[in-house]
């Protein structure tokens, strides 16, 4: 992927390229959200492996690490995320068998 930059560069907002390739798997149709002074992905979509179980977070969008716990979500993608409390939320999503399950997770520090 190439970015170029225009002729001429004008005052205001501007997008800039964090990272051309983060450290989680390609992917799609994932849930998404800035919680906890962190970014987070997690779960989503893929034509190799189908639905994915995995959560990613970076403090800077440049490294990211992936979430290790002993509880986590079987794999699913179009997760929508919410913050609620102290709390990151995601329920209601795909996965193999169509969930209702409401999954919570606290703060990194918590």
């Amino acid at each position: 992927m190439t970015v170029s930059k225009p002729a001429t560069q004008l005052p205001g907002p501007a997008w800039m390229l964090m990272n051309q390739k983060a450290d989680w798997q390609v992917r799609g149709s994932h849930g998404e959200s800035v919680f906890d002074d962190h970014l987070w992905v997690f779960g989503g979509w893929t034509r190799e492996r189908g639905s994915l179980g995995d959560v990613c977070y970076a403090n800077d969008g440049k490294d990211w690490s992936e979430l290790k716990l002993d509880v986590i979500w079987s794999p699913r993608h179009k997760l929508p995320a919410l913050q609620f409390h102290d709390k990151l939320c995601t329920m209601a999503d795909h996965a193999d068998v169509l969930s209702r399950e409401v999954w919570t997770l606290r703060t990194l520090d918590g």
